[in-house]
């Protein structure tokens, strides 16, 4: 579901919801009933958890990841060189321990 769906969800939830803590949808059968179940599915797995707030912390944690990936790219890279430096010393120390 994209953000701006969530939003206008939002702004029928939201009004419905603050004061009871529930949020009732009246079935009407305008779709077939596994479509309706998606729907549903849908509503459970996306805008129920965010105005819950369950998302928070999960929110906040891909937040700080997209923050800082140029430094753990940058940390994996220069592990992965001393890796290959260290494996190519090995194989160099290997092959004058063989003559």
């Amino acid at each position: 579901m994209s953000g701006g769906s969530l939003r206008r969800a939002g702004r029928f939830v939201r009004p419905l919801s603050a004061e009871f803590g529930c949020f009732r949808q009246a079935a009407r059968n305008w779709a077939d009933f596994e479509t309706t179940k998606k729907s549903y599915e849908l509503d459970a797995r996306y805008v129920v958890p965010h105005y819950r707030r369950r998302n928070v912390n999960r929110a906040a944690s891909l937040a700080w990841t997209f923050e800082n990936t140029k430094d753990f790219n940058a940390r994996r890279e220069t592990a992965a060189e001393a890796m290959f430096a260290k494996h190519a010393a090995e194989r160099a120390a290997e092959r004058r321990a063989a003559v």
